[in-house]
């Protein structure tokens, strides 16, 4: 049989195949059916990610503030703030600030240095955002209009490794135009800043040292910083300079109307109030005050300079339970002070904030167990004499609280709602997200058309 026999036999045989019954039909509704399947993957997909936009945009929403007047007020509650908080570069400067809080900043890259400010006007949270901040101390002046901060930069030389930051001046930051004014110090290694205060709202305080070594020097160079002469800044002048204040200045000391207090038994009252330069007044108190905990002041002054509140036990001067004493500083030079009076009631005091007025002194102390730093915590009123006391500013946590830093001449503000900050999601969970939505998405269609053939 020749090649054309065999091939008119293999059609006559295929004459009588006939295709399944209804197979166009199926194929039909099998691709039917997987577009409908695919379209759906697609909307839940969409839905999910707008789900997730949607939730993204309500959480970073800030509460419109209870009272927006224009007039300061104190916040009944001060609120942990978000690391992922929108900074004043995007929502706007704050104006006067009750209070500023260091604390971390979120970013793409891991976190950084940064400063939350909470409105005296509206209550409304935000970062400061303060171009160059180093991670050191900041300070508050009494207006709550201004923000010190170290500035971070390029020393000449090699700088010393021992600071996160190569610390190179100090700035002021402007909370009402966001107008920063900067200070650079000559420097070899960088700067080991000691503290940095108000002493008055126009007044400037600066003390650090300069590291002796670089991260190639020997371990004692590295190790050890030469103290150098406190900075005075009187806001109105371009610069700040060194007016010979020779002040040990290692704490956040006890600052108020031009004049100051370091801190230690012997400390002197320090008045920068006269145009010939800084006066001393000494100072002798009976008892070792006790030392700070997170940014707050190792006392208070009242405006006159009258008295001062520390907190210092005649009984237990070195640990808790704390007490309130209060020394009045005659007027006359004669030494100073007397025993001073311990503060009825006011067993159990973390820290001593400022004067309210001429009799009231605000303290912050545990809601529960004054052991008990991990309680929650409050910021009150209290009676110099009778020891009667208003709570001001609740916190979720005390040992949080202690690290806000607060405008003095504004706590005698009215008290108002505290406002929620937002709570941003971390963009880069909200970005993964998404990214995990799209992939989940892809391969559910993927698989469905391979299943399907």
């Amino acid at each position: 049989m020749d090649l054309k026999d065999r091939l008119v036999d293999l059609t006559d045989e295929l004459t009588d195949v006939r295709p399944p019954v209804g197979l166009w039909d199926r194929e039909v509704r099998r691709r039917r059916r997987a577009r409908r399947d695919t379209i759906a993957v697609i909307l839940v997909a969409v839905l999910a990610v707008a789900g997730v936009l949607t939730g993204s945009w309500r959480a970073s929403r800030q509460v419109a503030p209870v009272s927006p007047t224009g007039k300061t007020f104190l916040p009944d509650e001060l609120f942990t703030p978000s690391k992922w908080l929108p900074g004043t570069d995007e929502g706007g400067e704050l104006g006067p600030l009750i209070a500023a809080y260091p604390t971390s900043r979120g970013s793409w890259w891991g976190s950084r240095p940064g400063v939350v400010g909470v409105s005296a006007a509206t209550g409304e949270y935000r970062f400061l955002d303060l171009p160059d901040l180093a991670d050191a101390d900041i300070a508050l002046s009494p207006d709550g209009r201004q923000v010190a901060y170290w500035l971070r930069g390029g020393s000449s030389a090699a700088p010393n490794d021992r600071h996160l930051d190569t610390v190179t001046g100090i700035a002021v930051y402007d909370t009402s135009t966001g107008e920063v004014r900067r200070s650079p110090v000559a420097t070899d290694h960088g700067l080991s800043p000691n503290t940095v205060f108000f002493a008055d709202a126009s007044t400037l305080v600066a003390s650090f040292g300069q590291w002796r070594g670089g991260y190639d020097d020997p371990p004692m160079e590295q190790a050890s910083a030469a103290d150098a002469t406190p900075l005075v800044w009187r806001l109105d002048e371009s610069t700040p300079v060194e007016t010979g204040l020779h002040s040990s200045l290692d704490t956040n000391p006890a600052a108020r109307a031009g004049r100051f207090w370091a801190g230690s038994r012997h400390s002197p009252l320090v008045d920068l109030t006269r145009v010939s330069g800084p006066t001393y007044r000494k100072l002798r108190l009976p008892y070792t005050p006790i030392g700070t905990i997170g940014s707050t002041s190792m006392g208070a002054l009242t405006l006159d300079a009258r008295r001062l509140a520390v907190m210092a036990s005649q009984r237990q001067p070195d640990r808790m339970p704390n007490a309130v004493t209060v020394y009045h500083i005659p007027p006359t030079p004669k030494p100073c002070c007397e025993a001073g009076h311990v503060v009825p009631n006011s067993r159990g005091t973390w820290a001593v904030i400022g004067w309210i007025d001429d009799q009231h002194v605000a303290i912050m102390r545990n809601q529960g167990r004054y052991e008990d730093i991990s309680e929650s915590g409050a910021l009150f009123s209290t009676d110099e004499r009778t020891g009667e006391s208003t709570q001001l500013v609740s916190m979720s946590r005390l040992g949080e609280g202690l690290n806000w830093i607060w405008a003095l001449d504004l706590l005698g503000s009215p008290t108002g709602q505290g406002v929620e900050p937002p709570r941003p999601w971390d963009p880069r969970l909200v970005a993964g997200g998404i990214a995990g939505i799209l992939m989940v998405s892809g391969l559910a269609v993927w698989l469905l058309r391979r299943r399907r053939g």
